[in-house]
This record gives C-alpha cells, structure tokens and sequence, in this order.
C-alpha cells in the first residue's frame, strides 16, 4: 500500500517534471547557429555586426550589436521618437542601430566608457 507522504511526493514530481517540460524548451537549430546577420560594417578599425531576432511573445523584433565579435551593446527599441537607445549613452537617441555603434565607439575612443 501507498503511504500518503509518498503519494503527495510522487503527485509533486510529475507535477514539476511537466512544469519544467513545458517552460524550459531546447534550443532550436536556428537559435544554435546564431541570429541573422543584418549588417556588418568596420568604423574606426573595430568588425561591427548588427543583427535582429524575433522576441519570443513581444511580436518585435530586439536589435543585437557586437563589436569585434566579443563585445556586446545592449540596445533597446523605444524613446520618444522610438529610435535606438543604450544604457552606455543614456540620454541620447539614435535613429539606427548603426548610428548607435559608431557613438559608442566614438564614446569608447575618448575615454568616456569601456565596451
């Protein structure tokens, strides 16, 4: 006969077991090859690659930016005029994603930040 403290922690495993199944999907082949390349540019003696990927639910899609292949800039889509900010250069609003790298850069090369 079945105890009661092993039914409840019988009936709380398969309940996380199906939770964890449902919300933690594997990576897709698409998502293991990368995010589409939009642009990639040289500014400044530094490989800027810019891409775009659909957000999962947000029916947009985010603005990705790496610089020399490691270095990362975090871009987000919104302002009032719904251009490109960063939290690098917080105050300003750039109308493409590229415009936006090159600031950084410009930023980075004066001594203002570290990307």
């Amino acid at each position: 006969m079945i105890s009661r403290r092993h039914y409840i922690a019988g009936t709380w495993a398969v309940f996380a077991s199906a939770a964890i199944g449902t919300v933690v999907q594997p990576f897709s082949d698409a998502e293991a090859a990368g995010h589409p390349l939009e642009e990639r540019f040289t500014y400044r003696g530094r490989q800027v690659d810019v891409s775009r990927h659909a957000r999962a639910g947000h029916g947009h899609s985010q603005v990705q930016v790496r610089v020399n292949g490691k270095k990362e800039i975090h871009v987000h889509r919104g302002g009032p005029r719904n251009g490109y900010v960063t939290h690098a250069l917080p105050f300003t609003e750039y109308p493409s994603p590229q415009q936006l790298a090159r600031a950084v850069i410009d930023a980075e090369d004066a001594g203002l930040l570290l990307i």
